[in-house]
């Protein structure tokens, strides 16, 4: 198993979500492209998903971001200088090359939405910088035209084809979209439908369903395919397959199961049929439910399975029980344990990160317990601060709760 990947999910779940922004009353018929009043539903959704994340527009001299945008910056500026924007270049960094490789191409589109972050985020070096956006939007083509397009067979590690790459790719589409032409959109959505083509199935493996984390990271995919396509029926695909309308809800997130993957009722996560995973896994599917819930609230498409309850009980009952002092224990971070830039503490502040975002869709009786759950995290965590740890978006929310003495 190439370690690029569940670093990836870390690195997603901890930077993901923002402030929301309000979605228009009265926004739109799930089959058309304008609603009645004249407002654009997935306009509306791509301008939230892009501040789900940069964080939207922020104060860059408040001192609560100043290590957010010097960690962006730097990462950025990294990956700016080191890309080779020749015209006969064969891969974008010489330490991703051959990019035909699915590790390589993964990695690739996962820098250009570093890139694409820093271009979109005020207050950082590259913010608005027209150079940066057309080498964004020329490594995109060349990256398609290259690696990774529906001509190209399934090959290595599935989840690079199926998640990685096309995750970034859509959030980098969200993040450049004007910038980007009409038929390289169309483009980039027939990859996504060749191999994300919906949260329900392994692509490489047709028969297999897609449980826990894995549904989740699939249902966010093709959610933002859905709004950079402009395609109501993949955003109703996207939220049915949380509940797996498909299969009579026999995989669906928001009930406990009682073998194989998902929640339990004692508390329990497992993933891959009999690892204790919360503080992986777990995250990576609370991360990503989280992030639906805010990005589709308020919209044709919104989330209202009664069954979301599941994961609202989780919370406390699943991550708070191993979350000591904002720190995720190791007992339940399987393989991510041998990683050496994935410690607890990086995990503990994805949780902190997730449990917000997922409290401003809650309902007030379970999201103010978990403000209280998440202040008392971040206060306790000295040794690594939760502000050196996560991006721009998950700062705002903090900061929200930490200024609020209740």
């Amino acid at each position: 198993m190439n370690h690029a990947q569940p670093r990836r999910r870390t690195l997603l779940a901890a930077g993901i979500g923002a402030l929301l922004l309000p979605l228009t009353t009265g926004e739109g018929v799930a089959h058309a492209a304008t609603a009645t009043d004249g407002t654009d539903p997935f306009g509306t959704l791509r301008a939230r998903a892009a501040e789900l994340t940069t964080g939207g527009a922020i104060d860059p001299s408040q001192k609560v971001f100043a290590d957010a945008l010097t960690a962006l910056d730097t990462a950025a500026g990294t990956q700016w200088t080191a890309m080779d924007r020749t015209a006969g270049r064969t891969a974008l960094w010489p330490d991703l090359a051959p990019v035909k490789d699915p590790g390589n191409f993964s990695q690739s589109y996962g820098r250009l939405l570093t890139l694409a972050t820093a271009w979109a985020t005020p207050g950082a070096a590259l913010h608005g910088d027209e150079t940066v956006a057309d080498a964004i939007t020329e490594a995109l083509a060349f990256l398609n035209d290259t690696a990774y397009n529906p001509s190209k067979p399934e090959s290595g590690n599935w989840w690079f084809w199926e998640i990685g790459a096309p995750r970034s790719l859509m959030d980098i589409c969200v993040l450049l979209y004007d910038r980007i032409p009409a038929d390289r959109i169309a483009a980039y959505c027939a990859v996504v439908d060749r191999f994300c083509a919906d949260p329900d199935r392994r692509t490489n493996s047709p028969s297999l369903a897609e449980t826990g984390a894995n549904r989740a990271d699939k249902a966010a995919i093709v959610a933002l395919r859905g709004i950079v396509g402009r395609s109501a029926d993949k955003l109703a695909l996207a939220r049915d397959g949380l509940s797996d309308t498909r299969d009579a809800g026999k995989h669906s997130l928001f009930t406990y199961v009682t073998s194989g993957d998902g929640f339990y009722r004692d508390g329990s996560f497992v993933q891959h049929d009999c690892v204790a995973y919360t503080g992986t896994y777990g995250n990576v599917l609370l991360s990503r439910v989280a992030y639906l819930v805010a990005l589709l609230a308020g919209s044709d498409w919104q989330i209202t399975d009664p069954g979301i309850s599941v994961i609202h009980d989780a919370v406390e009952r699943s991550f708070a029980a191993v979350t000591f002092d904002g720190l995720m224990m190791d007992a339940v971070r399987g393989r991510a344990i041998s990683r050496e830039r994935e410690k607890d503490y990086d995990t503990g502040a994805g949780t902190t990160t997730n449990v917000l975002l997922l409290a401003t869709g809650a309902p007030e009786a379970y999201a103010a317990r978990w403000r209280s759950i998440a202040k008392g995290w971040i206060e306790r965590n000295t040794d690594v601060p939760y502000t050196q740890l996560v991006g721009i978006p998950a700062l705002k929310r903090a900061a929200a709760v930490l200024d609020d003495p209740a």
